[in-house]
């Protein structure tokens, strides 16, 4: 007869958890709740964290240690090398995106709308020298937003061959007579 015991001993991330005991959180139902305020995640990853069945990812490593403000290196210190390189090409991409941010603020609504009003007369002139049909039914879907039902029932037309005409339409925008003046706005 064998005797089955089952083993409820865990493996547990002892800085995580001593960091998360420090701060105050005597449970991890009452760090969860606060943690989720501020950095939404799943109760089942913190668990997993703590108990090392998941490694962390990079936003969830980052939270984590800015929320109890504890270095990675000593929260993971077992992936801290890996977690701190991608952390760190995590940051500077967001410093791009910030920096392509402020570069884009400067940018004055005037000069956008003048942008705007080139391409839309680069692109008529180009949708000039399809047949009428085609382009007037292209600029309404493209140039004014208009939806195909709206299209459809504005010229009488079947949702179809307004599909039609607009394909007719791109493939014959697209011969190299015609986009020759379109390649400078690619």
């Amino acid at each position: 007869m064998r005797v089955r015991v089952k083993l409820n001993a865990t493996i547990k991330n002892e800085a995580f958890y001593l960091a998360r005991i420090e701060a105050g959180y005597h449970s991890l139902a009452d760090f969860f709740k606060a943690f989720n305020e501020v950095y939404p995640c799943t109760y089942g990853n913190l668990i997993g964290i703590e108990n090392m069945r998941l490694h962390p990812g990079i936003k969830t490593a980052d939270a984590l240690s800015k929320f109890l403000e504890v270095p990675i290196e000593e929260l993971f210190p077992n992936e801290s090398k890996n977690l701190i390189t991608k952390i760190k090409k995590l940051n500077l991409k967001r410093e791009i995106v910030t920096e392509a941010e402020k570069l884009i603020s400067g940018i004055k609504c005037e000069e956008i709308d003048f942008i705007k009003n080139e391409l839309r007369e680069k692109i008529k002139v180009a949708l000039s020298k399809i047949p009428p049909t085609q382009s007037s039914i292209i600029e309404l879907y493209f140039l004014e937003n208009k939806s195909i039902n709206y299209i459809s029932k504005e010229r009488g037309l079947s949702i179809t061959r307004i599909y039609q005409l607009i394909s007719t339409g791109l493939r014959r925008l697209r011969h190299p007579n015609i986009s020759a003046s379109l390649k400078e706005l690619i």
